[in-house]
């Protein structure tokens, strides 16, 4: 279980009071983890690798992230394509429907 099933996850099994201000450490935060981690009230984000977008996002909500490298976006595992969470949400800057398409999206296929 990868990607951002983990944050999904969260969301939905601990409590909302439990989330916010919180610190997220992932390895890698793009655009869709961004758009999560501001739904979820986080305080601040550690990553090893964060796209621009994601920066970008966290910078607009006041949520300090600190990591070692940036790039122009997160791929897919194979490297090949642009990672498919980010395909997803592309069309959105709103942390509330990028949580609800991302569920519905990973919840039909469980």
């Amino acid at each position: 279980m990868g990607g951002v099933i983990p944050l999904l996850d969260a969301i939905d099994r601990i409590e909302p009071e439990r989330l916010s201000n919180s610190t997220v450490v992932d390895k890698v935060v793009g655009k869709a983890a961004a758009l999560l981690i501001v739904y979820l009230e986080a305080l601040r984000v550690c990553s090893r690798l964060m796209s621009r977008a994601a920066a970008k996002i966290l910078e607009k909500h006041a949520i300090d992230f600190l990591s070692s490298e940036t790039v122009d976006f997160i791929t897919n595992r194979d490297g090949t394509d642009v990672c498919p969470f980010e395909k997803m949400i592309s069309r959105t800057d709103e942390p509330k429907d990028a949580y609800m398409l991302l569920k519905r999206v990973v919840l039909s296929s469980l």
